[in-house]
């Protein structure tokens, strides 16, 4: 009984950690580093995207020289975002400590004294539930400071001239 529902856990956790919540394709905004596959060119051009040149988008490779970007021949376009992997880092060290708490419990003595038996059984039970919470805290810490660089489909807004909008409204009240 106890085993099945740990194992409903321990596959709750890993459908959860897989599944990606896919959004709205986000805008590019300047300073993001895109990815832009054109039509009739073999390598991407990839470099930061620093605005728009008339009706053209200006992507600055690092190293070379700006490049002017027709939108209509644009077959692709990503920008590059950074991933922490503490949810990774939580599930390994939640699964490290579960093997560690099942070996404990493997190699143990069987609880057969009458006087500690509760005692016994209560470590091996806090061996096999809190090593994997303190695992998983563990290494959802480790994995924070590691981080993913990955490309995600992106696209850049319509042009908006640069400046300051200003409104104005009045109001004729008669009496």
């Amino acid at each position: 009984m106890v085993r099945m529902s740990f194992l409903g856990v321990v596959v709750s956790l890993v459908a959860i950690s897989t599944t990606q919540i896919h959004a709205q394709v986000p805008e590019v905004r300047i300073g993001d580093v895109v990815r832009v596959t054109l039509k009739g060119t073999s390598p991407p051009v990839e470099g930061i995207f620093t605005g728009w040149e008339a009706e053209r988008w200006i992507v600055s490779p690092s190293g070379g020289m700006r490049t002017s970007i027709d939108p209509s021949e644009v077959i692709d376009l990503e920008r590059r975002t950074s991933q922490s992997n503490a949810s990774r880092g939580a599930l390994i060290g939640a699964a490290v400590m579960l093997g560690v708490g099942l070996l404990y419990v493997a190699t143990s003595e069987p609880c057969d004294d009458g006087l500690l038996d509760d005692l016994c059984k209560g470590t091996q039970a806090a061996a096999m539930v809190l090593g994997p919470v303190v695992g998983a805290g563990g290494g959802a810490l480790i994995g924070m400071n590691f981080r993913t660089d990955r490309w995600v489909s992106g696209r850049i807004p319509d042009r908006q001239p640069p400046g300051v909008a200003v409104t104005v409204t009045w109001a004729l009240t008669i009496h």
